[in-house]
């Protein structure tokens, strides 16, 4: 019987080869959601986390970690949640990734995401066995599924009007084989804007598979009917077995070998003395001698806390946020007639079987393979109560318990938390936070936070092997040679003692936030950078040019300085250039340089606006749209967008040279260098602008991202290895990690109001700065915002009705020179010398003359050069016009008296 619906089955391997397929059989319909699916919070790109013991067989090993994106993909290991869709590989290359519908999706204009898993047995699961079966041609058992339903989610610039619905569908049975199904409603896919839909599985083993194509469109077929795409998932050979003792940690019992221990009493809202740990404890950038642990479900190692009001990290409470908090499950815990909150402390002297029973587990479960940890403490919520417990009480869960632990485990350098949830005794927790918090700049909620289900708790992803309990594990050293000691942070710049009324003072001043714990005054972000907030008993910030952590802004017609709130603005540089651009400095040698577009020059002065400005680029050069500085190697950088090239100079000897020209119609806009890594990164503007990494003597170009609309702004922030970039076209400001493949992940910024137009970009070591051209002002925010949490940004500096251009921040954060060596120094370079990530570490380079060689030229007066440029295809020098790069190609610029391209 001729059958009336579409099923083109793509069935491939992980390796990317197309496997024997028999007729496919009737397309999967939609898995229905039930009331145990997690729905995602309404967020524009987030990834959430699934921990899945057992492990996912993809491509050559079990995966743990799955996450879910809202941008339609789902990848492992590592979240990645970016709205820059490309075909596979990409700079996705080296990660394991599917993608049913990769584009830029944003549930906040429309639409639900959601999650569910499934164990064998489940209807569900029956339908999508059948259907592998079919695929296979054997029989097929899955143990655990999961399914992600994408429901009528808007596009970024778009609205519910125009939605799509997709599924994916994770599988896998006993033998570990898995697969990938892709599921779509004819009539409901809306939009594709080459949307990327196929997988990953490392640099050399992916797929692409067309959006257009009908299998996924379901093109000139009726509505109401599906179709679907399959994949292999694992490799040929089965992957060896996981050993259900490391899948797992159990709840650790009490025992009577311990160093000491405690119990709270039958209280609610309380907490435990000051508990001494057997060493400092390594939790963020410091560590910790002492710790609490609360009722309400916390531990935190700095305050008391008691808090029961559970919020999401790193919360709006002042104190809180700039402390440390481990919460397995943070909720209204009440204690005062059942249940019981104790906690105990071991080391290696009475304990070294269970310490080493949580050291392997952390070892399989991490990639800390090697770690043995050296104590650890346990903490105990056994059969507690939300608050108010009591037969009386009218609320839902009053009657309820919750059983549940925290381990925390160090070798001195390395610390983990592990939480632990006794398979079906979580019975309360709508308003809950699972996560932690160290000092407001390193956080994490886990998925259930706010939206607490049993479901997550009551170990669904663990039957299949019969395990009693579930874990989270959390990694709380992110730069294991970057702690320090001590317990109060720097930032916290407690200085001197204020009272009530002294606090009010300081915040009205607009410069210092916080809260007076202690009696102190403590200091926002931007004060913090300055290290001088709060300074005496009237806690007022001082005026006067600063010295370190400072802004220096170009500015139509010249340069200016400010602190970094935006008061006590100077100006450095007036009356020299016409159109100030880019703009940087070099804080060793106390020097600031400047690009002037419409002189075509860069001047260099002191960076504290003494002394006489210097002319120290006049000749060959036409639009310098940025430069940057090398502070290690003392070489400057520079684009120019007329001639299409890179050029760098030596800042002592003045030798000079073109280093590269950029591709076809594209041309060169913002430039950063990272001498500490040898890295040079710029964007290039064109038809499909993008972003372009390579090393600093202009060898291995990398393409780190394409497909960009305008991106005017880049900079490289040293001391995080993040690349900053904002877009003036598309109204973003976005980050991405740094790795030695490239970018790991992408992060927009999400403020209240939008971006604006932005055009310039620097980095203090807690916020972000960037011209605005909507508004024509200075904007900041914290750097906590690229989270994804709704974060406020404020004006620094109104510079109507002029036109701020490029912005930087100077700090010795983003300049460091302590243990960085220049191999520069004995290179013998007759010219210049380039760091480079060659082996040797440098290369030499020959300097020349950078004079371009117009293909066609021919004198031409003012006028008729000015009919030249008015066409915007022509550029040169009066009285000669010389031809562009985009002419140049054309072979036909310049070709009569009248210098007019055909």
């Amino acid at each position: 019987m001729e059958r009336w619906w579409l099923a083109v089955v793509a069935v491939l391997t992980a390796f990317g080869a197309l496997a024997t397929s028999q007729e496919p059989s009737e397309p999967l319909q939609w898995i229905p959601m039930s009331e145990n699916a997690i729905t995602l919070p309404a967020a524009d790109d987030q990834a959430t986390e699934i921990y899945f013991a057992p492990g996912f067989p993809f491509g050559d090993e079990l995966r743990h970690k799955i996450y879910v994106s809202t941008n339609g993909l789902i990848s492992f290991d590592t979240p990645i949640s970016t709205f820059f869709n490309q075909p596979f590989p990409s700079f996705l290359g080296n990660f394991y990734v599917i993608a049913p519908f990769w584009d830029d999706i944003n549930i906040v204009n429309g639409g639900t995401i959601s999650y569910e898993e499934h164990a064998s047995g489940s209807n569900a699961m029956g339908d999508v066995n059948d259907y592998v079966s079919a695929q296979i041609d054997e029989n097929f058992e899955g143990i655990w599924m999961l399914v992600v339903f994408w429901d009528q989610v808007a596009p970024y610039f778009g609205s519910i009007n125009d939605a799509n619905s997709f599924q994916a569908i994770l599988i896998m049975d006993s033998s570990q084989d898995a697969y990938a199904i892709f599921i779509y409603e004819c009539g409901l896919l809306q939009w594709d804007n080459f949307a990327t839909i196929g997988y990953n599985a490392g640099p050399e083993h992916y797929d692409n598979h067309d959006p257009s194509s009908s299998d996924v469109a379901c093109v000139n077929h009726p509505a109401n009917n599906f179709s679907n795409v399959f994949y292999t998932l694992h490799e040929a050979e089965p992957l060896p077995p996981v050993d259900p003792q490391v899948s797992y940690l159990d709840f650790l019992p009490h025992t009577t070998n311990y160093l000491s221990n405690g119990l709270l009493p039958n209280c609610d809202d309380c907490i435990s003395q000051n508990i001494e740990l057997p060493s400092d404890f390594p939790f963020g950038n410091f560590t910790h001698p002492s710790a609490y642990v609360a009722s309400n479900g916390h531990i935190s190692f700095r305050t008391a806390y008691t808090h029961f009001n559970a919020e999401l990290f790193p919360t709006t409470n002042p104190g809180i946020y700039w402390d440390f908090v481990l919460a397995p499950f943070w909720s209204d815990v009440d204690l005062r007639l059942a249940g019981n909150a104790s906690w105990e402390i071991h080391t290696t002297a009475e304990s070294q079987d269970l310490i080493n029973t949580v050291s392997i587990f952390i070892q399989e479960n991490t990639a800390s393979s090697s770690f043995s940890g050296s104590w650890m403490m346990i903490a105990y919520w056994e059969d507690v109560h939300p608050f108010p417990h009591g037969a009386g009480s009218t609320t839902e869960y009053a009657l309820s318990t919750n059983t549940f632990q925290a381990i925390i485990i160090t070798d001195g350098t390395k610390s983990y938390a592990v939480y632990t949830y006794r398979c079906g005794e979580m019975d309360w927790g709508d308003e809950s936070t699972v996560g932690f918090n160290a000092g407001g700049d390193y956080f994490q909620n886990h998925p259930v936070t706010g939206h607490f289900q049993s479901h997550f708790i009551s170990c669904l992803q663990n039957i299949s092997n019969g395990n009693p309990t579930t874990n989270v594990i959390y990694d709380l050293v992110p730069n294991p040679g970057s702690v320090l000691p001590g317990d109060i942070p720097p930032f916290h710049n407690t200085i001197g003692s204020c009272s009530a009324a002294g606090y009010t003072e300081c915040c009205a001043e607009g410069d210092c936030r916080g809260t007076p714990l202690y009696g102190n005054c403590y200091c926002d972000a931007l004060c913090r950078d300055r290290g001088d907030c709060c300074y005496d008993q009237q806690f007022i910030c001082p005026t006067g040019l600063l010295t370190d952590n400072y802004v220096i802004l170009a500015v139509d017609p010249g340069v200016l300085h400010m602190s970094l709130n935006g008061s006590d603005v100077q100006t450095l540089v007036s009356g020299v250039n016409e159109r100030a651009y880019g703009i940087d400095y070099h804080l060793a040698d106390q020097i600031m340089v400047w690009s002037d577009v419409v002189n075509d020059v860069i001047y260099m002065k002191s960076l504290d606006g003494t002394g006489l400005v210097t002319e120290l680029v006049t000749t060959n050069i036409a639009a310098v749209d940025d430069l940057a500085i090398d502070w290690i190697g003392n070489n400057l950088y520079w684009t120019d967008s007329t001639w299409s090239r890179i050029e760098v100079m030596n800042l002592e000897t003045l030798n000079r040279a073109e280093l590269l020209r950029t591709g076809p119609n594209l041309n060169p806009r913002s430039i950063a260098v990272d001498p500490t890594n040898s890295y040079m990164y710029w964007t290039e503007l064109g038809q499909s602008s993008r972003i372009i990494r390579a090393s600093m003597d202009g060898t291995s170009e990398q393409l780190l991202l394409g497909f960009l609309a305008q991106p005017n702004g880049l900079t490289v922030d040293i001391a995080e290895q993040r690349l900053y970039w904002c877009d003036t076209a598309a109204g973003t400001v976005v980050y991405g990690e740094l790795g030695s493949a490239g970018l790991v992940s992408f992060t927009p910024l999400v403020l209240e109001g939008g971006i604006g137009q932005p055009f310039s970009i620097s980095v203090s070591a807690t916020s972000v700065f960037w011209t605005d051209w909507s508004t024509n002002s200075l904007l900041a925010t914290h750097k906590i915002y690229g989270s994804g949490e709704s974060g406020h940004q404020f004006t620094v500096f109104d510079a109507s009705p002029n036109t701020p251009r490029g912005v930087e921040v100077v700090t010795s954060s983003q300049q460091p020179t302590a243990g960085i060596s220049n191999p520069c120094n004995t290179s013998g370079c007759s010219d210049i010398c380039l760091l480079s990530r060659n082996t040797a570490g440098f290369t030499c380079k020959m300097a020349d003359d950078t004079s371009p060689t117009p293909p066609s030229a021919g004198s031409c007066a003012d006028a008729e050069y000015d009919t030249c440029c008015s066409h915007g295809a022509c550029g040169g020098y009066p009285a000669t016009c010389f031809c562009d790069i985009a002419c140049y190609e054309r072979s036909d610029c310049c070709d009569d008296i009248y210098d007019i391209c055909n």
